[in-house]
């Protein structure tokens, strides 16, 4: 049985020349050359298959370096400082340039960013940060907790005016090292670490800046910050005011180096603009668009990316224009019989979540629901006026409540 087995494995194989091969071919009948030219391009269009399905099981696609994105804003940029930002075109550059403690991620979460760690005291007063080594501005100079210090100093300055002010107020600062710092509320404020967020500023470059001329800066144009991008170029129009901004992807990021290199932004007085420019090219990418101009653009077929902004829509009651909506059953029954889904459908093109409350959901945490049904909000609205003297007039059908004149 070895010996046998020997003898097979000694056997050689050979393909077919060519020549070999072609001569068989000829041999065949028409039917058979069918048959043989069929057989032949399935096996080869299996193989092809198989080698791209093996290809697509191992390859995994990995981002690079490099690149260039223009993407359009609605405003004018002022203040590139994140204690003077007052506009979404401010608040858009100062999230690039900029870096603070901690840094939401796209879904909401804080996460630490120039901070390495941080704790909070049990009783929910104190909370304490230890900075990362080795970071650093966008000109080298290594960041500390006396440029922490400073800047929340700044943010409390009533003299400075600044937006941030009141997310400070009253809050003790204690430098512990040039890692550490911490911050004492009077009493305990969960949304507290959001604040933290805040861009920290240069202190080596604002030091010597008075409130006065804090506003005046140049470096609240040229600004440097320790964010994702550095500032490379600014074009300002006729009157001097920016309408273009080049960003360079700053290598010492903490959290690495951004993987588009380039990142042009221009700005447009208003929304038209802003799709126009976009419709012709001028810029690849926009955000904040009106459900009217998304949905041209879906129906140009553009690709649209959809993300939850904290942004409210509401209507507001005015109580000294109609004293009616001095009741407070009048209000709550207005507010319960609006159908908010079709105000969602029809004015803002779906782009929206109706809710019932002013706090966005999932919020500092908070897991808020969404707005229940309009038929179930209607019936519940009209049990609560007639629970407070209302009654329906038959002939007009609308509530009415009959109450003694005083005398």
């Amino acid at each position: 049985m070895n010996t046998r087995l020997q003898m097979l494995l000694k056997t050689g194989f050979q393909v077919p020349k060519s020549e070999s091969l072609q001569k068989a071919v000829r041999s065949f009948s028409f039917t058979e050359k069918i048959i043989f030219w069929c057989a032949t391009a399935v096996f080869m269009l299996t193989t092809t298959l198989l080698l791209m399905g093996v290809n697509k099981a191992f390859l995994v696609s990995v981002p690079v370096h490099g690149g260039e994105l223009i993407e359009g804003v609605v405003g004018s940029p002022r203040f590139v400082n994140p204690l003077l930002a007052l506009s979404d075109a401010d608040k858009d550059l100062v999230s690039l340039v900029y870096s603070g403690l901690m840094k939401a991620t796209p879904d909401g979460t804080l996460v630490p960013n120039l901070a390495e760690s941080y704790s909070i005291s049990s009783d929910g007063r104190t909370y304490a940060f230890i900075l990362k080594p080795n970071v650093t501005f966008h000109d080298g100079v290594a960041i500390t907790a006396s440029d922490v210090e400073f800047t929340v100093q700044k943010a409390q300055d009533p003299s400075l005016k600044s937006p941030r002010r009141a997310n400070w107020d009253g809050v003790s600062i204690e430098k512990i090292s040039d890692r550490e710092i911490h911050f004492v509320l009077k009493q305990a404020y969960a949304p507290f670490l959001e604040n933290t967020t805040l861009g920290i500023l240069p202190k080596h470059i604002w030091k010597n800046a008075s409130p006065d001329e804090f506003a005046f800066s140049e470096y609240n144009v040229t600004a440097i910050g320790s964010g994702p991008y550095m500032v490379k170029n600014v074009l300002r129009n006729n009157a001097g005011i920016p309408n273009q901004y080049t960003l360079k992807a700053f290598t010492d990021f903490e959290s690495g180096e951004p993987y588009i290199t380039t990142l042009t932004m221009r700005f447009y007085q208003n929304g038209s603009d802003l799709a126009a420019a976009l419709d012709q090219g001028d810029v690849e990418s926009a955000n904040s668009l009106s459900a009217d101009t998304v949905r041209k653009l879906v129906g140009q077929g553009k690709q649209v990316e959809e993300s939850t902004l904290p942004r409210i829509f509401g209507v507001f009651f005015n109580q000294s224009h109609a004293p009616i909506f001095t009741r407070k059953e009048v209000r709550q029954a207005l507010s319960m019989s609006v159908d908010k889904t079709a105000i969602v459908q029809d004015v803002l093109s779906g782009y929206a979540t109706a809710i019932d409350s002013p706090i966005p959901p999932k919020k500092l945490g908070m897991d808020v629901k969404n707005a229940s049904s309009t038929e179930e909000n209607v019936a519940s609205a009209k049990a609560l006026l007639e629970k407070n003297g209302w009654a329906m007039n038959s002939a007009t059908g609308v509530y009415e409540k009959k109450e003694k004149s005083p005398p």
